[in-house]
């Protein structure tokens, strides 16, 4: 148990700023293993919990044990060689790791709300995402050489992580960044504020143009959107903003096209007529649309298949997190695994009050790539979805309601 009198300690800011670097800046993680992360990270909640661990982490504990366990038992690990030695203990750690720092924000957050003033929460947030701008500068000039870098995640070598190049768990970070850039925009009345947010949000959404992740692109779209439904619900507004979308619907196919004729990227360009082909006539057909359904198909089929234990041996990756895990792990793996999912969204809802709609575009983006992209390494997207997107919104929503209740005791005073 963390108590609201302890102070937010030397110690706190050396391990906010280390994790804040590991999970954003690959040339951090590339540095330390995963052992070694796992196990710095476990001695930090026994120091800053002064070894009394709450009942909740515990559970989060035991929960990603058991996950690991199951893992380990049934499922054969293609990415790890059946001749290795010690290999049951190495199919458990590995992902027991993925799911530890999936969900390690989330005591970090806890952290930082219990024991952090204002403006050492703002500094924090700052600094994450002077790191997030700083990763994407280094991957827009590397897009610039080679426009497939970012797209090369299989292949991600220790050369590309030691030049801070962003992979894919960076990019579909960037989608939640620009739900709270948008969250900000409504959120702040001062004009240069406001201006500086659309520009960013423009270039936020140049830069997964240019980077080739069709995905990430309409993930920042239904994040946008979520958003919007829920700051103008309530008010005649939107009904307004229902009839515009509903108007805009039929013209998608056309936008589409038009995002295809005008994208620099020719592969992204491709990426874009097969959506149109499939919003036109239905063709999911093409070199990643298409191959994507199918690998969808089967994790589902892989499920119903097997669906207590799941499978022991898949011949294909389903290439979705929230897929793949039931079709390996069956409801025995997929139980829990959702449970710590929608508890941790439940959990965060609710301790952000009557502010907690605006976590809801968050976890609309996260569910959407989780349902179409493997997470499970998506290391910057865990930290912004758990750790930044609860502190951003708090934190916006604090000033908001003290520019309220001032707004409340001028009135009083005239």
């Amino acid at each position: 148990m963390i108590y609201r009198s302890q102070k937010f300690s030397l110690l706190d800011w050396i391990a906010l700023v280390g994790f804040t670097s590991y999970y954003i800046l690959p040339s951090v993680s590339a540095r330390v293993g995963i052992l070694q992360i796992v196990l710095i990270s476990i001695v930090y909640i026994l120091i800053s919990t002064q070894f009394k661990v709450s009942i909740e982490a515990l559970r989060y504990f035991a929960i990603f044990v058991i996950i690991g366990l199951l893992y380990a038992l049934l499922v054969d690990a293609t990415d790890i060689s059946n001749t290795t030695s010690n290999l049951f203990f190495k199919k458990f750690y590995s992902k027991f790791y993925q799911l530890f720092m999936m969900f390690f924000p989330l005591f970090l957050l806890k952290i930082v709300r219990l024991k952090a003033t204002n403006h050492k929460k703002n500094i924090l947030i700052l600094m994450g995402f002077l790191l997030i701008l700083y990763v994407e500068i280094t991957t827009r000039t590397a897009l610039e050489i080679n426009a497939n870098v970012t797209r090369s995640w299989g292949n991600y070598s220790d050369e590309l992580r030691k030049l801070n190049i962003g992979h894919y768990g960076f990019v579909y970070s960037i989608p939640i960044v620009i739900a709270l850039l948008s969250i900000t925009f409504f959120k702040s009345r001062p004009v240069i504020v406001k201006s500086t947010t659309a520009v960013l949000i423009i270039t936020q959404m140049s830069f997964l143009l240019i980077a080739q992740y069709t995905l990430a692109v309409f993930a920042a779209i239904v994040g946008m959107l979520f958003f919007l439904m829920i700051h103008y619900s309530g008010s005649k507004k939107i009904v307004i903003l229902s009839i515009v979308i509903i108007g805009l619907l039929p013209l998608v196919p056309s936008l589409i096209k038009l995002a295809a004729d005008t994208v620099p990227s020719e592969s992204m360009s491709i990426r874009l007529y097969e959506v149109y082909s499939f919003f036109m006539w239905g063709d999911g057909s093409g070199y990643n649309l298409s191959g994507r359904i199918e690998l969808y198909e089967k994790s589902i089929i892989a499920f119903f298949r097997s669906p207590i234990w799941g499978n022991r041996s898949l011949n294909f990756y389903g290439h979705a997190t929230f897929l793949v895990i039931p079709a390996m792990l069956g409801l025995m793996g997929a139980i829990p695994f959702y449970y710590v999912y929608f508890h941790s969204y439940k959990k965060i809802k609710e301790s952000l009050g009557d502010k907690g709609r605006q976590f809801i575009p968050i976890f609309a983006i996260l569910l959407f790539v989780g349902f179409t992209n493997p997470i499970e390494a998506a290391l910057p997207l865990m930290f912004v979805t758990w750790f930044l997107a609860p502190l951003v919104i708090e934190q916006l929503c604090s000033s908001d309601n003290h520019a309220e209740t001032r707004l409340k005791n001028e009135t009083v005073e005239n």
